[in-house]
C-alpha cells in the first residue's frame, strides 16, 4: 500500500516496496504493482519517479521563490508606508512645537492693556484751539487707498475708531490720531505751537485737565479738548 510521507514540509507518494517517491499517487502505486509482480524496479516507471519528483521539486522552488518575492514586495511597501506616517507625524509636531515655541517666546499681553477682543466701534470728539482760533479737523484723515482703523469722516472733529479682533490700549492713544494726520503733538507741542513766551498748553478731557497728551487712551464719547493759549 503506497504512503503519503511528507518531507521537508512537501508532499509525495512513496512506494512500500521500493522507496521510490513519486508526486502523483498513480505512478507510486504502479512502482508498488511492478515491484510486488517482478521483484525489481522498472527503469521506465522510476524515471517517471525522478522526473516528477524533479519536477515537483522545481516547481516549488519556483513557487517559494514567487512568494518570497512577493513578500520582500508587501515588506517594501509596508516600510514606505511607515516611512511616510513617521514623516507626516515629524512634519506635524514640528510645526506644532513651532508655532508654541513661537506663541510661548511672544510677549504676554496683559489683560490691564487689553481694550477690547472683540473689535470695537467708538467715537470720541476733538477740538483744538490755537492763539483763541479754532482749528479744522479735516474730513478723510485716515482714508484713501485703505482705511485706517482710525479716521474722521467730516470735520465736525468726529474720531471715528473702528477695530476688529484685539484692541490695546496702545491702538487708541490720541496721538495715533496725530501720526495718521501727519501733525506734531506731545505734551509740549501742538502743531508748531510749542511751551514758551508765546503761550502754554493744556489739555481737558471731559472738563477736567489731563496730562497724559499724546498718551491719552481715547474712549467712546470722550469729549477732548486741546487749547494752546
Amino acid at each position: 500500500m503506497v504512503k503519503n510521507i511528507n518531507q521537508n514540509s512537501r508532499s509525495y507518494w512513496q512506494c512500500s516496496e521500493c522507496g521510490f517517491k513519486y508526486a502523483g499517487k498513480e505512478w507510486a502505486e504502479k512502482c508498488e504493482a511492478w515491484c510486488r509482480e517482478h521483484k525489481t524496479c522498472n527503469v521506465e516507471i522510476t524515471k517517471q519517479a525522478i522526473q516528477e519528483v524533479s519536477g515537483k521539486e522545481k516547481w516549488i522552488q519556483k513557487q517559494a521563490e514567487r512568494e518570497e518575492g512577493q513578500k520582500k514586495i508587501q515588506q517594501k511597501k509596508k516600510m514606505k508606508k511607515i516611512v511616510k506616517i513617521v514623516l507626516i507625524f515629524l512634519i506635524v509636531g514640528t510645526g506644532t512645537f513651532a508655532l508654541n515655541w513661537y506663541f510661548s517666546s511672544r510677549p504676554k499681553l496683559m489683560e490691564s492693556e487689553t481694550i477690547a477682543r472683540n473689535g470695537l466701534h467708538w467715537h470720541p470728539e476733538i477740538k483744538i484751539t490755537i492763539l483763541g482760533k479754532n482749528q479744522e479737523i479735516p474730513a478723510n484723515i485716515g482714508l484713501g487707498i485703505t482705511e485706517r482703523p482710525i479716521h474722521t469722516h467730516d470735520n465736525m472733529g468726529v474720531i471715528h475708531l473702528e477695530f476688529p479682533g484685539l484692541v490695546k490700549k496702545e491702538d487708541v492713544r490720541l496721538g495715533r490720531f496725530f501720526e495718521i494726520w501727519g501733525k506734531q503733538f506731545n505734551q509740549n507741542c501742538i502743531f508748531d505751537s510749542c511751551n514758551g513766551p508765546e503761550g502754554q498748553l493744556k489739555m481737558l478731557v471731559n472738563g477736567q485737565e489731563n496730562f497724559e497728551f499724546e498718551n491719552y487712551t481715547m474712549k467712546d464719547g470722550d469729549k477732548i479738548e486741546i487749547i494752546f493759549k
